[in-house]
This record gives C-alpha cells, structure tokens and sequence, in this order.
C-alpha cells in the first residue's frame, strides 16, 4: 500500500490467490471525520505461481492482520454496501445481512421501532468476522406482518459509529396502494458511461409502472422487472442531451407512489493537446537524499509522458522510479549524486494533438566544493562579446554577480552551466557592461574585472525626409553604433527637449534614437537636426495643411418676433474664411446683425428677429457647406418680468430665478446650457399662476452656466455667476479616540466642508506623516482619510488633521492608543473559608493596558503542582 501527496492511494496485490476475492474498502481519515469507498474483487480463476519466490503458499498463510495494523491504527465502522429492500411472503424464514469492516473490533447492535433486537425463539443475531471483516445478521423465522418496517444496525468502537437502516416488506396477498422501498437516486456520469436507473417497489395487486423524463412518458428505453419489484432502465452510451429529472409512477386501484431522480451526464472534453496544470520546480537535495518531481498533465487522448536530462531521456535504473496514472506524475530518484542526477530535468507529455515541455533544474548539494579554474580578467571593445567561464568540483549549481548584484540571465546576459563548466556570455556588450563579475557556490568565490572600451559612436542611418499630413504623427529616427550613446534634435538651430509643448518625444531603444511629433501642424515645418557628438545630419518635415471643415454645424430654429437669434458654428481651425448667406446672398452685418470670432468658433446673431429675417440660413467654409432654417413668429406669450442678464449668488445659499408672463396656464421649460431641467435634490421648479420659480439650491461654482427659461415660442436667460465664501475649511463630527491592538490597521476618515479645494497634512505627536508602505493618505472636496498598516508603540500619542485651502487652515487631533497585556493583578489573599465556599480578596493591576478589566481567572491548583 502507498500514496502520493496528491492524495491518490493505492493498494498492489502482487499475487492474486482465489481467497482475495470478496469487498475492498478504502477508509480515509483525519481529525474531523472519514470517508470510505467500496469495491468488488472477482478472481476468475487461480493464478499460477511460477516466477514467485514462494511456492505452494496461499493467501490466507500470509498475515493480512499484521499488514494492515501497521498502516491504520483504527479504522471506524464503515458498512461496505448498502442491501436492497427485502420483500417475503408472510410465515416464511427471512435473514437481514449488512457487511463491514472495523479496526479495532465493533459492537453491533440491531434496532426496530427504536428498541434493541434480542434474541429470540423466532428471531436471532448473529454476527461472524474474517479478520477486520464482519457480516452481522438478524433472521426471522415464520415471519409476520407486524415486524416488517425499518431495521437499523449500528456498529460503533473507539474509532467512531456508524448506522445503516434495511427495508424489510412483509406481503400478506391483501391488497395494499403502492410503496416506494427504494427510490431512485442521482447520478452523475461521463457522456459514453452507462447509466442504470433503478427502484423497487410493492403494491397488491402488483402496480403498473411508468417512467418519465422530464415529466413526459418514456417509450424507447426498454424497462426491466424482476420478481423482487426491483424496476429499472439502462441508458446506453448517454450523451448530454440524456440529461434530465427521471421519474417513476407506480400506480393500483388503491392510490399511487412515486420517486425521482436527476441523471446528469458530463460532456467529454473534445481532442486536446498535452497542458501541465501543475509543475514542479527547481530544487536542490542533499547529497545522498531523494529527488522528487511531481507535475499533473491533462490532454484528450491522454498523453505519454518522457523524461530528459540535460535534453538525454532519462534512461531506468533501479534508484529511479517513475509514476504515471493518466494526470498525475511522480519522478523520484534516490541517493542523489551530483554528477549523475544533478541538471536540468525536463518531462514531455505528447498526444496525437501536440506536446507540452515543462523543466526545472535540480541541484545536489555537496559538503565541500571549490573552483578547479577560476575566471579571469577580460577587456574588450564596445560591440564585441564578452565569455567568462570557470569550472568547480562537482556538478553543482552558482550563481553570478554584478559589483555585488545578482543576476539572472534574464536581460542580454545569459547564464549556462554543462556538467561542471559555469559560463557567462554577453553579445554586444557596452560600457555598462564593465565591472566585477563574481561566480559564487557555497562559500566559495572566483571574480574577473571586465573592462569595455568606449568606441566612438557614429550614425549608422541617417535621418530621411517626411512628408505627413496636419493632425497626423511625424517620426524622425536615425541608428547610432552605441546603445548608449546621446542624440540632440534641434529645429530650425533651435533645441527641442523632451515633452516640449507636450506633443515632442524622444524615444531610445537600443540603437535606434527617435524623434516623434504628435498632432503636428503646418508650424511644425521646417528642418530638423539629429546631433551625435561633433556628427551632425539633418532632413525636412514638410507638413500637408489639411483644408478647414466644420465641426459643429448650424441648427434649424424657431423664435418669436423681437427674441435673439443665434447661429453658431465651429471649425477645425481659427483662421479659416467663413462666408455667411441667407437664401443664397451673402448677409450685410449691421447693428441688428452681428458676426463674433472666437478661435475656432464663429457666431452670427440676429439682435431682435423679425418676420423679414425667416430664411435658409448657409455657413460656406472651402467646399463645404451646411444650413439651417430660421422661422420667425408671432408671440404667442410674452414676459412680464424677464430674467437679468447676470445673476450673482453666494455659494452655498439658495438661488432663485423668477419670471412673470402675460397669461396664465403657459407651461414654461426651464434648461442649463441648452440641457432641460428637471426637479431633483439640486433643482426645485414652482408655479403660481404667472409666476414661474427656478430655485438652485446650495450653489457652488459648478453651477454657473447659462439658464434659460422658455414658454411657447418665447425665451428669457442669465447667466449665473458664483461667488465662493472666504473661509476656511470646517471639520464636521470626529471621533476623538481610536483604540486598536498592535499589529492591527488604523483607519481614520474624517469629514469637512469647504468652498473652494483643500489641503491635508497628517501628524503624529507633531511629526509630519510621510507616504510609504504603511502609511496612505488621501484627501478629495469633501473628506480626508489616513490608514497606517500594522500599527505600533511608535505610532501612540496625538495624530492631528490639518486641513488647509487659500482662505486659512484648521486642525483637529485625534488621540491613538494602543492595547496592551495588563500588568499581573496581586496575589490573593483569603478573606473567609466555609465549608462550601472560599472568599478571595486582590488588588486589580496597576496598568490595565489601555483597557478596562473585564474580568478575571481563578484556577485551582493541587499543592504538589508547585513543588519543583
């Protein structure tokens, strides 16, 4: 018997005899319980005993006790199998029989209607064992109607205890409705796997039976019955679709019964190519100890698997053993020896659908080592490779470094070990390159000084015109000799830097220097400059102006006689040449029509409309074009009392806009820069007949904006000016103590109102907070928070906020105390003795610990306990 770590046991007979057919159970165990599983052995005949060094034994002369007691120290009661219902006609002999196995051996005890089973003239008990093997039956003789129901047995030892109950149906030839003794159960398989469905049943006269899947009848599936009243189906090869609730109607003139089930089949995965899900790692054993790598593989079919070393198959041997059930994968090799087993081991997994490679390098680690060839010193030129290489006494694995830095043969520096030969290898090395290399195993080092000649770099490509189109991205690159040499980029004789009007960048990699304008314009133009020492060469960027288009384009509108008019566009550029028309001809600006420049934006406004200004309305910039229509019309309301061009507010007070029209019952629109306004906790919207009422509650400068209110084809708008409080920031409730134990988080958030962004300093005992790995700080418009990891002593005292903004500061403190163990109470006195009691006085601790004594433990000791 073994098992691996990844819980997979397994039990090897070497030799199968007759006598080890029977009922294996595999009990696992642990502290909080077991879990068993059962199978059946059938030996079909008797083995030969040629090849066996014992002959002309059988099993039973071997001890299976003793084998077994060394490996499980107990085993609780664990019923094998579970018997099926058992039916018989009434005044017959019938026996109940239950099997399991026991370490140490089990009391038994059989039950019905609660009470114990005793023996009898017309009941016994019995129970027999074939070493921690055990059958207990109860047989009944002449049995009767009024003992059938429900038996338990119960077995228990020191282990544990375990029930297991048997059905026992006594039939009269009386009639009797239909009754479910064994229902269906669930099950689980694998798409392929056969499914058995089966449940017994009783009834008088004999039921008639109907099976259903997913509440409709089954009529392709042959069902079996057997004298017993055992019924069941059996799917062949089920696929996914077979899965479904399975049901079972049994039916007679005197009522119905019935049980389900639900039958899940699993699709099998498809073709797939070998994958590790697990992999071992580089190691390193003793001299003498044991390698162990254990990997899981999966793949569809399941995939062969070959081990390497040094990229050469691992060839058997009798220290190796290698272990393989379809996913799981052991190599274990014994008494390690650095010069066979050390190197890099690597497992091979391959199906008809592909390989998977996993490999770590294992170690073997000796009591004594040293360099038989230490390194030596190098020089080279910038370019050239440099090859450092020494050997040790074994096979054993180094490491490297740099002035005292490791390395890791990640970067352009790789590391190779062959047998007993370290080397080191840089291709193209630079000046970066130069500096102590050290190769170090166990307390032994041998170094070399390398030395990398600067070369004069030079352009190995040279910059090259560009043409590209405004808006787009332009990139200048040369290559230079040296990775890292630097380039200077001049435009025009002028110096560019790098982020310049955050659209220049230069950009190094390896070789290849890199110029890059981003969102470039016709200013962009011109001639460009790479400067490599006293090396110089230079190219032209020419920029292709892109034509001005319309960004934002005139909108259709419909406005009341005397209201304003205002068309709006926006172009791509601020320079362009626009060309206003209404119905074709080009307007005339006078004072009633103006035209506003702002950059890339252009606005023409019709001061008071009038009928005569309705028309199509165009914008011409290039070749394009775009329109809208303006109608103008008659009033149909107008405002009595319209809002003010601008409106002041303070922030944080209420704000009210008002307006008063000529009639009654017209519904106005209230908007904020063209957006409607609907009522909600900020905005609150009232009418009073003519009067309408915007009230803005708790303004800040966010709030400022245009507002506009609308009625029919009529319009009045302000623009809404914030003006901040000058104040400083003000905390709101805070908790004035934190208490926390050592090594514990302090969180802290605190809350403040100010008008305007604030500022947030955090001290303890006066010291300022710096940021790091256990100290965060935030601060947004409206709260401040600190958190301090894993707090300390040193963290104790008084933690002030500070918060400031361009109107003054504020501060809080906050007191931080940390729990700790409470000093030792005094020793107890004895104040009175009874004979059923003992009064004891002490005095509490001096020091609580920063926390109130909740309570204290008395504990009674014998005398001799003390005694040393």
């Amino acid at each position: 018997i073994f098992y691996d770590e990844d819980n997979v046991a397994t039990l090897i007979i070497r030799e199968v005899f007759p006598e080890d057919a029977g009922t294996f159970t595999c009990v696992a165990k642990n502290i909080a319980g077991f879990a068993s599983s059962t199978t059946e052995l059938t030996v079909e005949a008797p083995l030969s005993d040629h090849g066996s060094d014992i002959t002309g034994l059988s099993r039973k002369s071997m001890s299976r006790e003793s084998s077994l007691a060394d490996i499980l120290e107990g085993i609780p009661p664990t019923f094998s199998r579970k018997p099926k219902a058992t039916c018989t006609p009434e005044h017959t002999d019938v026996e109940l029989e239950c099997r399991l196995v026991a370490v140490p051996e089990p009391d038994i005890f059989w039950h019905y209607n609660g009470k114990e089973i005793s023996n009898t003239d017309s009941v016994k008990v019995d129970t027999y064992s074939d070493m921690h093997f055990y059958v207990s039956t109860v047989k009944i003789s002449d049995v009767k109607k009024s003992q059938e129901g429900v038996y338990s047995v119960i077995a228990r030892n020191r282990e544990g205890e375990a029930k297991m109950d048997l059905v026992l149906k006594v039939k009269t030839g009386l009639p009797e409705k239909p009754q479910i003794l064994e229902p269906l159960y669930d099950i689980t398989i694998n798409e392929g796997e056969t499914a058995v469905l089966s449940t017994q049943i009783s009834g008088e006269p004999q039921p008639t039976v109907e099976w259903l899947k997913n509440s409709k009848k089954i009529t392709d599936i042959k069902t079996v019955v057997t004298k017993d009243g055992l019924h069941s189906i059996t799917i062949d090869k089920p696929t996914p679709r077979d899965s479904a609730k399975y049901t079972v109607i049994a039916s007679n003139k005197l009522g119905t019964a019935q049980t389900t089930c639900f039958l899940a089949v699993e699709e099998l995965p498809g073709p797939q190519a070998p994958l590790f899900i697990e992999r071992f790692q580089e190691q390193t054993v003793k001299e003498n100890g044991t390698i162990t790598l254990m990997a899981k593989v999966t793949g569809n079919p399941i995939p062969t698997v070959s081990w390497f070393r040094n990229n050469k198959p691992l060839l058997a041997s009798s220290k190796k053993k290698e272990v393989f059930d379809g996913e799981n994968i052991v190599l274990e090799i014994v008494n390690a020896d650095s010069e066979e087993d050390a190197g890099d081991y690597k497992c091979v997994g391959t199906n008809t659908f592909g390989t998977a490679t996993h490999g770590a390098r294992v170690s073997v680690d000796v009591p004594q080592v040293k360099f038989t060839r230490p390194l030596t010193d190098v020089e080279v030129d910038e370019k050239q490779s440099i090859y450092l290489e020494c050997e040790t006494s074994h096979t054993v694995s180094t490491k490297w470094q740099l002035n005292g830095k490791e390395l890791t043969g990640m970067d352009h520096r790789e590391l190779h070990q062959e047998g007993r030969v370290h080397r080191l290898i840089i291709r193209k090395s630079t000046i970066l390159d130069s500096g102590k290399y050290t190769c170090l195993v166990k307390d032994q080092t041998t170094s070399s000084n390398v030395i990398v000649h600067d070369v004069k770099a030079e352009f190995v490509k040279k910059l090259e015109d560009v043409e590209v189109k405004e808006n787009d991205c332009a990139i200048m690159e040369v290559e230079v000799s040296s990775e890292t040499a630097n380039v200077t980029w001049h435009k025009n004789g002028e110096m560019l830097t790098d982020g310049m009007n955050s659209k220049v960048f230069f950009e190094k990699d390896g070789q290849t220097r890199k110029l890059i304008i981003r969102s470039i314009s016709v200013h962009d133009d011109g001639e460009y400059t790479c400067s490599l020492g006293d090396q110089e060469c230079t190219a032209e960027i020419n920029v292709i102006e892109l034509a001005p288009q319309i960004i934002t384009k005139l909108k259709d509108q419909k406005v009341a006689t005397g209201e304003q008019v205002l068309f709006e566009i926006e172009l791509t550029k601020g320079d362009a040449l626009v060309k206003w028309t209404k119905d074709g001809k080009e307007i005339q600006l006078n004072n009633n029509v103006r035209l506003t420049i702002d950059g890339k934006r252009q606005k023409l406004e019709i001061v008071k409309a009038s009928k005569t200004d309705t028309g199509v309305y165009a914008c011409q910039v290039h070749e394009q074009t775009c329109t809208a229509k303006l109608t103008v019309e008659e009033p149909r309301a107008s405002f009595v009392k319209k809002l003010p061009d601008i409106t002041l507010a303070v922030q944080g007070s209420d704000i009210k806009l008002t307006v008063e029209l000529s009639k009654v019952d017209v519904p106005v629109k209230w908007l904020r820069s063209g957006k409607v306004i609907k009522e909600s906790d900020k905005y609150e919207i009232i009418t009073e007949g003519a009067v309408h009422t915007l009230i803005i509650k708790k303004p800040t400068t966010s709030d400022e904006a245009e507002y506009i209110c609308t009625a029919v084809n009529v319009k009045t708008s302000t623009k809404l000016k914030v003006e901040v409080k000058e104040e400083p920031p003000k905390i709101n409730n805070i908790e004035k103590e934190y208490r926390l134990k050592n090594g514990e988080d302090l969180i802290v958030n605190v809350t403040f109102t100010s008008t305007v962004p604030s500022t947030a300093e955090w001290f303890v005992n006066g010291t300022v907070l710096i940021k790091s790995n256990r100290v965060s700080y935030s601060v947004n418009e409206s709260s401040a928070s600190l958190t301090i990891k894993k707090i300390e002593e040193a963290d104790t005292g008084v933690l002030t906020l500070k918060l400031k903004n361009i109107y003054g500061e504020t501060a809080a403190n906050i007191d931080i105390i940390v729990i700790k163990l409470p000093d030792e109470p005094g020793i107890p006195d004895i104040i009175e003795i009874t004979d059923t009691s003992v009064t004891l006085h002490w005095k509490p601790p001096q020091f609580d610990g920063n926390s109130p004594i909740v309570g204290y433990v008395v504990e009674y000791h014998d005398k001799d306990e003390f005694m040393v």
